[in-house]
């Protein structure tokens, strides 16, 4: 028997329709009121950035789009190439900035980056700077082509191919998607372009299915195949590709399997169950970057609650159950995800979970002023469990306008939470971090809740801008100051790992060799420079407990400004 307890995405009706938990407000500090928020600022500034991007044969590039952000520049500053592949973004306000360039054909690629995949660094600009020499060199991007055979050897038409890579993603070390997928066409030929050079493993799946001849009849269809005829990625083949080529001739040849059904049945939270409401099946994609979904046929659930999918290709699937709202109850919804590549899957028990309301306050630690409008911030919960949520923020609107949104007052309200969440709060500006989440006296900061349907009354939380800020250099490994690296800075505990606390962060050094972490939580940390990183990988608790004895160890009180020097370290996997 297998037995999931299983969370959604749910809708609130009204307050009325849920048992409110009465939480006292905590007394920590007084609230600060909206007139004390700094409007964004709209000043026309007096700094220049100027550059040139040019490809790596040397030759200017032309309608590259140039895109600069950071807090002084809220909705970002574009300019684009000319003829001699220059550019210049004018009029800018003193701070610090990313710029990012972006042309067909060619990778993208930030200010400073070291090589693709990689973090760029930042431009800090005073009043009146003017930066010349913003180069870029944009690499030409990869491609991989080939064809998709079926069983019997012949071209397949509209079968999905996508590149995967080994990537930290959702709380795990997975193979994940690493660009959109392609489609083949009618000769079963696919083309996978704008790849950074690299190593992949390249997988083609179907959703088709077919009847075998007589005597023995029986229902296929195909496995999610790797290159070259691989049903898992132990057995596969890597491809490795390389800037500006093309690698070609990568055909793969679709492993048949047996259709699977799929049976159990739904209840909702009071174990009930759910008769003749839907599951729904989807085939859904997931990467770093995007998300695609299939829709599937939906069945029906039986009076019993029982639910049964027949002749369900080999894959991974999503199953989902939402049921509407009642007299007496709010919407209640489920998700679940499925494998049949094992073949069938029964028992099944899928049980939906109810929706609960946050309530409460963001107030300000003290007199200084927040540097962006309070209604700015939107506070969200974080799912624990991110592959089985429904949704990005694990809400529903749920009649609430502006759902988490923070109101002038400092109050919000987040309707429609469900399951396992950790609260989190957003855009939060340059300076300023969230110091405590409290709910009846006990420090949610670092804790998940579960409101398990009900309102949650008096959730405070604090922002403070009195953290301490890190500064330092990188110096090679032969003393000499300058070098570039980018800089890991993570809590000793690893129980404080959870990608999203926060508290793992990185910088790279500046145009000017300076690096800098501002707004970082009084502790205990490890800190470490490293000449190559791919983005992310600092999400990994098994890449940072490497780096453990490499690293220095720095302690952090309120209101230290350390100086750091590092050492540059190279890791990189021989």
């Amino acid at each position: 028997m297998i037995s999931v307890l299983l969370a959604g995405l749910l809708s609130m009706q009204t307050a009325g329709q849920t048992q409110t938990v009465g939480v006292p407000k905590p007394q920590t500090v007084s609230p600060q009121t909206p007139a004390r928020d700094a409007a964004p600022s709209d000043k026309k500034g007096t700094g220049i950035i100027r550059g040139k991007i040019t490809n790596a044969e040397g030759r200017p590039l032309r309608r590259v789009q140039m895109r600069l952000s950071g807090e002084a520049v809220p909705d970002g500053r574009t300019a684009s190439t000319n003829g001699l592949g220059q550019f210049e973004i004018r009029d800018l306000p003193a701070g610090r900035y990313s710029l990012n360039a972006n042309r067909a054909g060619y990778l993208a690629m930030s200010f400073g980056q070291a090589r693709p995949g990689e973090p760029g660094r930042p431009i800090e600009l005073g009043d009146g700077d003017v930066m010349d020499k913003v180069d870029f060199v944009l690499p030409h991007t990869a491609l991989i082509s080939g064809h998709v055979l079926d069983e019997a050897g012949e071209p397949l038409a509209g079968a999905n191919v996508m590149v995967m890579q080994s990537r930290f993603f959702n709380g795990k070390r997975r193979l994940v998607p690493t660009r959109g997928n392609s489609t083949t066409d009618d000769t079963g030929q696919y083309r996978l372009s704008g790849l950074e050079p690299g190593e992949y493993y390249v997988q083609a799946s179907s959703r088709e299915i077919w009847e075998t001849d007589p005597p023995d009849r029986q229902t296929m269809g195909f496995l999610p195949t790797m290159y070259p005829s691989a049903p898992n990625a132990g057995e596969a083949q890597r491809v490795r590709v390389r800037a500006g080529q093309e690698t070609t001739g990568i055909d793969i040849s679709l492993v048949p399997g047996k259709v699977a059904k799929i049976s159990g049945t739904v209840s909702n939270s009071q174990g009930q169950p759910l008769a003749g409401e839907s599951v729904n099946m989807s085939f859904e994609i997931r990467g770093e970057s995007f998300m695609s979904m299939y829709g599937m046929p939906s069945t029906k659930i039986n009076p019993d609650g029982s639910f049964l999918f027949r002749n369900v290709a080999p894959a991974e699937y999503h199953l989902g159950v939402r049921t509407p709202a009642t007299a007496d109850r709010g919407v209640e919804a489920a998700n679940v995800i499925v494998s049949t590549t094992g073949g069938d899957v029964e028992g099944l028990q899928i049980v939906t979970s109810t929706a609960g309301t946050l309530n409460g306050r963001v107030i300000l630690e003290d007199a200084a002023p927040l540097p962006i409008p309070i209604t700015r911030l939107i506070v969200r919960p974080l799912p624990v469990e991110r592959d089985t949520a429904i949704g990005s923020t694990n809400t529903v609107n749920a009649g609430v306008a502006d759902n988490g949104r923070v109101r002038e007052d400092g109050s919000f309200q987040v309707a429609g939470v469900v399951g396992n969440n950790r609260i989190g709060l957003g855009p939060m500006p340059e300076g300023w971090a969230l110091r405590r989440i409290e709910i009846n006296g006990r420090d949610y900061t670092t804790l998940p809740i579960d409101a398990q349907g009900q309102t949650v009354e008096g959730v405070t939380i604090l922002l403070t801008n009195r953290f301490p800020t890190v500064r330092g250099t990188l110096k090679d490994d032969k003393g000499n100051t300058g070098a570039a690296g980018t800089v890991i800075l993570f809590p000793d505990d690893n129980g404080l790992w959870a990608e999203d606390l926060r508290t793992v962060r990185t910088a790279r050094p500046d145009q000017t060799g300076i690096f800098t972490l501002r707004a970082i939580r009084p502790g205990d940390y490890l800190a470490i420079a490293l000449t190559s990183v791919q983005n992310n990988l600092w999400n990994d608790p098994e890449f940072l407990e490497s780096l453990r004895d490499q690293a220095t160890r720095v302690k952090l009180s309120e209101g230290d400004r350390p100086q750091l020097e590092l050492t540059v370290k190279d890791m990189t996997p021989r």
